[in-house]
Order: C-alpha cells, then sequence, then structure tokens
C-alpha cells in the first residue's frame, strides 16, 4: 500500500497552479493543466527549490539536458507501482541526480526547480504528474494530491521497491514517512479554554482548525521521531481564537 509524499517538501505554503486549471495561458477546457506545480519560497531559495522522490520506486527516465522534451524539459520518471508512476518536470539543467534504471528510496534527493521546458524564463518551479494504468491498458494522468499521505488513496498495483525492513528494537528512530517541512517546525498547536478544539497558528499569524486524522497524525509523528510539537493548552479562548485571521482567506 503505497501513498505519495511532497515532492517539494521544504516549497513555498503558498499553492502553486493546481490539477486542472483552466484560467492560466497556455491552459483552456480542452487543454487543462494537467499536474500540480510547486513554487519556491523566497526565504529560503536554496533549500526550497529541491526536488525528492515522493515514494520509492525505479527511475525509467531521466534528462538533464535542457532540451524541449514535449515541454517537460528536464523530467524525471518514477515509476512507483506496476500501475502508477509520477512524473516530476521542469529541473533546472544539469541538477537531475538521478538515472534510468536506478532504484531511489522516500525522499532521495531528484534535482532542482527549473524552468527547462513549457515554463517562462525564470519562472522555476516544480510540475509534478501522476499516471495511472486504465483496464485498457493504457495511462492516464490524475490528481496526485488525491494519493497524498497520510489522508489520500492508496496507490493501485504492486509496490516495484520493497518497503524497507523494520529496524531492531533499540536502533535509531525512523522517519515518518511524510516530511516535517519549515513551516512544520514553526507551527504553533493551542487547545482553547473549555474547548475539545485544536487550533494550527501559522507564522503569518493565521489561524485554522486541526482536524481529529490530522491531529492524530501529528501526535504519532511526534513519538516516532521525538520532535516535540509546540502546543499549549487553555492559553487562548474560542473568542480570542475567532477574532484571528483565518487560513486561506
Amino acid at each position: 500500500m503505497v501513498q505519495l509524499a511532497s515532492p517539494a517538501p521544504y516549497a513555498s505554503v503558498t499553492p502553486g497552479l493546481a490539477f486542472g486549471n483552466t484560467t492560466v495561458k497556455p491552459y483552456s477546457p480542452s487543454r487543462p493543466h494537467q499536474g500540480k506545480d510547486w513554487k519556491w519560497s523566497v526565504a529560503n531559495p536554496t533549500k526550497s527549490k529541491q526536488t525528492h522522490a515522493p515514494a520509492a520506486g525505479i527511475v525509467k527516465a531521466a534528462f538533464n539536458d535542457g532540451k524541449w522534451h514535449n515541454g517537460w524539459g528536464n523530467y524525471v520518471d518514477i515509476h512507483i507501482t506496476t500501475e502508477a508512476f509520477t512524473r516530476l518536470a521542469h529541473h533546472e539543467t544539469g541538477s537531475v541526480r538521478v538515472r534510468a534504471g536506478q532504484k531511489v528510496a522516500l525522499m532521495d534527493r531528484i534535482g532542482t526547480m527549473g524552468d527547462t521546458g513549457e515554463v517562462k524564463k525564470d519562472h522555476d518551479h516544480l510540475h509534478e504528474e501522476l499516471w495511472l494504468k486504465q483496464k485498457d491498458g493504457t495511462w492516464k494522468r490524475v490528481n496526485p494530491d488525491l494519493y497524498r499521505g497520510p489522508n489520500g488513496k492508496h496507490l493501485p498495483g504492486k509496490p516495484l521497491v520493497a518497503a524497507p525492513a523494520p529496524k531492531p528494537s533499540g536502533s535509531q528512530k525512523p522517519t515518518p514517512a511524510t516530511p516535517i517541512t519549515e513551516e512544520d517546525e514553526m507551527l504553533e498547536f493551542t487547545r482553547p479554554k473549555k474547548s475539545k478544539n485544536v487550533y494550527a497558528i501559522h507564522p503569518d499569524g493565521t489561524v485554522r482548525h486541526v482536524g481529529k486524522a490530522e491531529w492524530l497524525w501529528r501526535r504519532a509523528s511526534e513519538k516516532i521521531t521525538g520532535r516535540k510539537l509546540a502546543y499549549t493548552v487553555d492559553v487562548l479562548t474560542e473568542a480570542e481564537i475567532a477574532g484571528m485571521p483565518k487560513r486561506g482567506k
């Protein structure tokens, strides 16, 4: 059972172009955007431009020459299961670190965001596609976020790279499947007085409600990694939370 992690774990929290978008040139209802774009962060351009394998798999194609390649520029195809592969496109020329036939593990470094292929000059970003095999044998691109851990679907097909064996008791603690991002490190969580709700306060001062599934996952990650969440109880009231700017608005 395989899910996708983020291929750009340090990318900007500002969303890039979404899957299916038809409002931005050169996309249209007859030719929608067939992937998800990840933007780099001005606060940390070097780290946020890094791209990583969103799942373990086998590299089937890797281009690093700066050519057009049907608009994808320098792209890397990683076949994850017998029925799913990811394509990571527009890498900076010379930055791709993998080659065809190579096995990669979850979060192995792939390269650096760039502007090769069908991209405006100096509009560096990562274009992520997820291709699934159909019953008739053809391949179709779908929204990769639908298969993103921890709450997304599992990819169809048999994994091409076996999951790592469990580490012996007492060995170094494993890292979680979904990496901790720089924004995660700066998040503060709080449960207001006389409330069962948990809220996340982001570095920009905005706040959002944290659902039960996310909260359980974050507490589990805390135990796995030994990283302690910034979490307070009974410091703020629901009224004070209500007066704070909401995330995404």
